[in-house]
């Protein structure tokens, strides 16, 4: 957000308000500190200081369409800030609401989905999942607050 613009008043002389601004990086993309400072003064050494912390924390950022073909481009589900949150679980379910795919501690690095089943009922184990509207589930823990979302994801293996 944008700093407040402060103007002071004072019996002494004109006061002068300065204002500084700085930013700490989180544990993780999209985490981080704003640390705002406003020092209002006068020629007669006055001073009053009002400090802003600001904390930043972006939510989780999922796309929903794969298409698996190996050319490097949409191969995998992707879920942008997953690494601000390790607490997590995603579960993928076809059309008909069988579970094919479930990870705890889901990120987009060393366990992404790639659009094959984990073995379940309707795809066996290690093959393509046919190219269709799936839908996902996230649970994921933000500062000790369960948030649930879910939506849809396409699978194109064409």
């Amino acid at each position: 957000p944008e700093p407040a613009v402060l103007t002071a008043k004072d019996t002494c002389t004109d006061a002068f308000v300065s204002y500084t601004e700085s930013k700490t990086e989180g544990d993780c993309s999209g985490r981080y500190t704003l640390t705002r400072t406003w020092t209002a003064s006068d020629e007669c050494r006055n001073e009053n200081v009002f400090t802003q912390t600001i904390n930043v924390s972006c939510l989780p950022n999922i796309f929903n369409g794969i298409s698996p073909n190996g050319d490097g481009i949409n191969d995998t589900f992707v879920i942008g800030g997953i690494d601000c949150f390790p607490n997590n679980t995603v579960r993928i379910f076809n059309r008909y609401g069988a579970k094919v795919y479930e990870k705890k501690g889901y990120d987009n690095v060393t366990n992404p989905f790639e659009g094959i089943s984990d073995g379940r009922a309707t795809v066996l184990k290690g093959e393509k999942l046919p190219t269709g509207t799936y839908f996902y589930t996230l649970e994921y823990d933000d500062n000790g607050k369960q948030v649930q979302r879910s939506g849809y994801l396409y699978i194109s293996n064409q």
